[in-house]
C-alpha cells in the first residue's frame, strides 16, 4: 500500500484503528493467547496504539496488519481450548469436585422496570431528560428529535470489584434511526450506547469523554451501537455495528480492560448526537464472577 498522507492518511488510520480494536477484542474474548500458547502484541493494542502505528508507517502497515491479525484469528478460532487438569487433593489425587463460581449481580432492576434504582442523566448529571426518555413496555426509549444531546439513564453503584475475576456486562439494545452515521465523529454518539466510570488499578479515575477518540488517557468505557456505515468524518470507533430496528445482545468482559477496573462510579445507558435519533435498552447487567 502507497503512503498516504493528510486528510487520507487521517481517515484510514481512524477506520483502520477502529477495525483492529474489534479484532483485538475477539482475540481477547476468546482466549486466543492460551489457545495458541503465543502472544501478538498487534492483537493487544487498543484503540489509540493501533492508530498511532498507523500514523507512523504512513498507513503502509494497514493491509499487512489486517491480515495477519485476521489469519490468527481464524487459526484461534479453529484451536480448541487446552486441556485443564483436574482438580487434585494435597496428595496430587485428582478429585471430582469442581471449583466453586460465585456470581454477584451488581446492578439493581437489569430489566429497568419503571426506571426503579435509575436516574435521568445529562451528560452525567441529574436531569428532566427534555422529553428523551421514555419507559415503554418492550425497554427504555432514547428518542431526540432536536438539538444535540447527550442524555439516558445512570445508576450510582460505587462498588469494589478487585475481586472479580471476571466482570461481565451485558446489554439487549436496538437501534431503529440514526442522522449522524457510525459513532459520530468523536467515537462518541450513538442512537443507544451503554457506559461505566470506574477507577482503574493504577488510581486513574475514568470518567471522562473527550472531543478526540485518540484521548484514552481517563476515558470512561464507553461503547455505542449504530447501523449506518460512516460517512466521513464520522468513525466507527469503540461501536458495534447492528442490524437496524432489530433488538441485540452484548457481552464483554470488563476485566479485559487495561489496566483493570477496581471500582466502579456508575454505570449507565443513552442516545447521544444529533437528531433525529431513536434507539432502545431493555436489560443492562454486569456480573462480578468469583
Amino acid at each position: 500500500m502507497k503512503p498516504l498522507s493528510g486528510g487520507e492518511l487521517e481517515s484510514a488510520c481512524r477506520a483502520y484503528a477502529a477495525k483492529a480494536a474489534q479484532n483485538t477484542q475477539q482475540w481477547i474474548a476468546n482466549n486466543c493467547r492460551q489457545k495458541l500458547s503465543m502472544t501478538s502484541q498487534l492483537l493487544e493494542y487498543d484503540y489509540n496504539r493501533h492508530y498511532n502505528r498507523c500514523k507512523e508507517t504512513l498507513g503502509t502497515s494497514i493491509n499487512n496488519d489486517l491480515q495477519h491479525q485476521e489469519n490468527l484469528l481464524k487459526k484461534c478460532m479453529g484451536v480448541s481450548p487446552p486441556p485443564q487438569k483436574p482438580p487434585q487433593d494435597s496428595t496430587g489425587t485428582p478429585t471430582d469436585k469442581k471449583p466453586e463460581i460465585t456470581k454477584k449481580e451488581l446492578i439493581n432492576n437489569t430489566q429497568l422496570k419503571a426506571l426503579s434504582g435509575w436516574t435521568i442523566h445529562e451528560w452525567y448529571k441529574p436531569s428532566n431528560g427534555k422529553g428523551e426518555v421514555i419507559s415503554e413496555p418492550d425497554g427504555i426509549r432514547f428518542r431526540s428529535t432536536s438539538g444535540n444531546h447527550r442524555i439516558g439513564i445512570m445508576q450510582k453503584l460505587n462498588v469494589s470489584v478487585s475481586t472479580c475475576k471476571s466482570l461481565i456486562l451485558t446489554a439487549t439494545v436496538k437501534a431503529d434511526y440514526q442522522t449522524l452515521t457510525g459513532t459520530g465523529w468523536q467515537g462518541r454518539e450513538a442512537p443507544v450506547a451503554v457506559f461505566m466510570a470506574y477507577t482503574d488499578a493504577n488510581g486513574v479515575v475514568h470518567n471522562f469523554l473527550s472531543e478526540n477518540p485518540n484521548d484514552t488517557a481517563r476515558r470512561m468505557f464507553w461503547h455505542g451501537f449504530y447501523y449506518a456505515d460512516p460517512v466521513s468524518p464520522s468513525i466507527t470507533a469503540y461501536g458495534t455495528k447492528v442490524p437496524k430496528g432489530q433488538w441485540y445482545t452484548y457481552t464483554f468482559d470488563l476485566m479485559t480492560l487495561y489496566p483493570k477496573p477496581v471500582y466502579i462510579d456508575f454505570v449507565g445507558a443513552e442516545g447521544a448526537g444529533w437528531a433525529t435519533r431513536d434507539g432502545k435498552i431493555r436489560f443492562l447487567s454486569i456480573q462480578c464472577m468469583q
